[in-house]
């Protein structure tokens, strides 16, 4: 009966995996549909003919990179429905899991875009060009290197916690 519980419990696992990942695409594609919302916006402001042409043009990178980034966190769920036909599978949550991963280097691109063409008014190039770049790089250390640093800790937590069965073992048969 245990191993049966065992068995069971490992697709709820999964299921809850998928729906997460699932989920935090869903989330994305809201965030990243309002930035490119207000990206569009500003090609319509009075104000936008008033910026530099560096300006104008890192605005319209920063429109398609957004415009990527929507591509990328809504195609996990068409995946899930259309490759695997709603089932869940380690497949689509590896799926989902990488195209977020992918999408978050250029979502922190455009914001480091977005705000160099909101600050170069007010700060010059240079300055803006040095907010942009350190909130590209703040959103990429907390994004990545957060957590790759988190899985590290867990991965050892876990490693300890496989290591306390096997010590209480031996000293069990002493």
């Amino acid at each position: 009966m245990d191993g049966s519980l065992g068995v069971r419990s490992e697709p709820v696992k999964l299921k809850g995996k998928v729906k997460d990942a699932l989920d935090e695409t869903r989330m994305l594609v809201l965030g990243a549909q309002v930035l490119v919302g207000f990206q569009y916006n500003a090609f319509f402001n009075p104000g936008f003919s008033r910026l530099s042409e560096l300006s104008r043009w890192l605005n319209l990178a920063s429109l398609a990179t957004m415009l990527l980034v929507v591509a990328l966190v809504m195609t996990p769920a068409p995946f899930h429905r259309i490759a695997e036909q709603g089932r869940d599978t380690r497949r689509v949550q590896r799926y989902a899991t990488r195209l977020i991963a992918c999408a978050l280097a250029p979502f922190a691109i455009a914001i480091g875009l977005n705000i160099f063409t909101v600050s170069e008014r007010l700060l010059g190039t240079i300055d803006a060009a040095l907010l942009g770049s350190a909130a590209t790089a703040i959103a990429l250390a907390l994004w990545y290197a957060a957590g790759m640093a988190l899985r590290e800790r867990d991965r050892k937590e876990y490693d300890m916690q496989e290591e306390i069965p096997q010590s209480r073992t031996r000293s069990s048969t002493c």
